[in-house]
């Protein structure tokens, strides 16, 4: 990001934008960690690479690499076993 200064600029023209976007995910990230047990939590907050990229392949045409996808199945055998119980 900080190598990107198209994105930090784009950042810094819209600082109410960006300071609602903070704000809002992390009281969303501190809410659901009091009303939940925080393996749980952070378990859901990994779904995010998932989508993410779900959204890479399809929509930005974007090649998967095997390391990405080997990743992202790890991530949800760790998921699984941490919901498992």
């Amino acid at each position: 990001m900080l190598r990107d200064r198209s994105a930090l600029k784009a950042l810094f023209e819209r600082p109410k934008l960006t300071l609602l976007t903070s704000t809002t995910s992390c009281l969303g990230w501190f809410s659901a960690m009091s009303l939940q047990a925080v393996p749980y939590v952070k378990t859901l907050g990994q779904v995010e690479i998932f989508f993410t990229l779900l959204v890479a392949t399809f929509w930005l045409k974007d090649k998967v690499k095997i390391k990405d996808m080997l990743g992202l199945i790890l991530i949800a055998i760790a998921a699984i076993m941490v919901m498992w119980n």
